[in-house]
């Protein structure tokens, strides 16, 4: 229940963080209970984690008679609706969206040139132009799909401009996904379902705009086979930003059990 007690011991643990904390989410999914002094505090926690320049956003909140407290004290006034979500992990997507506008925001939009890709970092021009020749232009509009979880997968995309979900859906809900990652300006997407020919284990979403280059599988033995050391620096390369996303991968987890 948040009372008097607990929303004493919250106040405080908010205080308590570190002055370049940006965003706080307060997770409800537990909270049995607010009473009128548990909502006065709570505002008075936003309101002062806002001044710091913060902003906070509400977790597992529902309309209805469970939020009529929140109105009744003015909570809704300091928190507005648009930032209580029905769960976390939409919690997190907004407070994640709005620090990826705030740091790419405008790298997104311009984009980089296929020559800046890091996947054809340290390659010859030769090799560039070899690798460009197979590859195809792709344009995404805000919204639109690239792929989706079950599909086969023939192509891996180098993404040059815009921004990118890849979301998994949860219990076969349409409704409900997960976030994985979003990706931008220089990364790759698919490559394991290209080269492991499995299907594609999650959807590719464009969060706005996006422009990508497509290699296809077909595409890539042309390109072994009339241009071997462009294919063996790609895969080179492809096997390098694996290996980095593994050790990101690892240091997570050790984050997360610590």
């Amino acid at each position: 229940p948040l009372f008097f007690g607990t929303g004493d011991q919250l106040s405080a643990w908010a205080d308590a963080l570190a002055d370049d904390v940006r965003y706080m989410i307060l997770d409800f999914r537990r909270v049995s209970d607010v009473d009128a002094t548990g909502a006065r505090m709570l505002s008075q926690l936003a309101r002062h984690f806002q001044a710091r320049g913060g902003t906070v956003a509400l977790a597992h909140i529902n309309s209805g008679a469970d939020t009529a407290i929140f109105h009744e004290m003015g909570v809704d006034k300091i928190v507005p609706p648009a930032r209580w979500f029905g769960d976390s992990d939409h919690a997190l997507e907004w407070a994640e969206n709005a620090l990826l506008e705030g740091q790419f925001g405008e790298e997104a939009n311009e984009g980089i040139s296929l020559k800046d890709l890091p996947i054809l970092a340290g390659c010859s021009d030769a090799v560039v132009d070899a690798v460009a020749s197979k590859l195809e232009r792709r344009e995404l509009q805000a919204g639109e799909t690239l792929f989706e979880e079950g599909d086969s997968g023939t192509e891996l995309y180098f993404v040059v401009a815009g921004r990118i979900d890849i979301v998994l859906r949860l219990d076969n809900d349409t409704e409900r996904m997960r976030r994985l990652s979003t990706v931008g300006p220089g990364a790759i997407i698919g490559e394991m379902a290209l080269f492991a020919g499995r299907p594609r284990s999650a959807d590719a979403i464009a969060v706005r705009p996006a422009s990508l280059y497509a290699l296809s599988e077909a595409s890539f033995r042309i390109l072994l086979a009339e241009e071997p050391e462009a294919a063996t620096r790609l895969l080179l390369n492809i096997g390098r930003e694996l290996s980095i996303r593994l050790a990101v991968t690892n240091q997570e987890l050790r984050l997360v059990e610590s």
